[in-house]
């Protein structure tokens, strides 16, 4: 079972680049991602329960293009 996304603060970026930070960062199969929903903002990406937590902490203070990622599990609501 997917775990609820993961909704990470990315600046934004393509496809490839969120994927190859959460594989690379969080050392988990990029095939196991899901979903990956990039908008002007934010990021919201699908992945597996097991490996939810282990991306949230590895992307903890993690820089993706230059710029510090906020990550945290999506809690359905969004800030406005």
């Amino acid at each position: 079972p997917r775990a609820p996304p993961c909704h990470t603060l990315l600046p934004a970026t393509t496809l490839f680049r969120s994927v190859g930070a959460i594989a690379n960062e969080a050392q988990v199969n990029a095939r196991g991602i899901g979903d990956i929903e990039i908008a002007d903002a934010f990021s919201l990406v699908e992945l597996p329960e097991a490996d939810a937590d282990r991306v949230v902490a590895a992307l903890r203070g993690a820089t993706l293009r230059g710029r510090k990622v906020t990550v945290r599990r999506d809690d359905g609501r969004r800030k406005t």
